[in-house]
């Protein structure tokens, strides 16, 4: 019997030990949490129970400066894509004027309406041209079989 009471006693020993210890590591905690408030400092605790375990405390400020700093890290990349995606917006630009140069002509929002009305002529032209030789290309190929 002696045996059972020793090891009743050291588990009742070891759950007062745990019970001390947590009442302890809420009250360095509160402690923390107080000091960060009073001094407006960062705090940041790692405490290591008697059976290893280890508890982390970081005051809600330094939580708040990981937040900002991955939101920073995100905004970075944002204005990184943002500037990519104007300098090809600037080289877009500059290929379209080229393009227009190059073939002498205009953009449709700067005609004036004689230019457009002559521009839509060319068009229809174009296209009762597209329809003919779409024609003759079928009737070659009609032929051949």
């Amino acid at each position: 019997m002696d045996g059972k009471m020793n090891e009743k006693k050291f588990t009742e020993s070891s759950i007062s030990e745990d019970a001390i210890f947590f009442k302890c590591l809420n009250g360095i905690f509160k402690k923390s949490n107080k000091f960060e408030r009073l001094y407006n400092a960062r705090v940041e605790l790692l405490i290591v129970s008697p059976a290893g375990k280890p508890y982390v405390f970081k005051s809600p400020s330094s939580l708040k400066l990981v937040r900002i700093l991955k939101l920073q890290k995100t905004l970075n990349s944002v204005m990184k894509e943002l500037e990519y995606q104007k300098e090809r917006a600037k080289v877009l630009r500059k290929r379209h004027q080229e393009f227009l140069q190059n073939y002498e002509m205009k953009e449709t929002k700067n005609m004036k309406m004689d230019e457009a009305i002559t521009f839509k002529d060319n068009l229809q032209a174009l296209q009762k041209i597209i329809k003919c030789k779409k024609m003759d290309i079928e009737d070659l190929s009609s032929q051949k079989e």
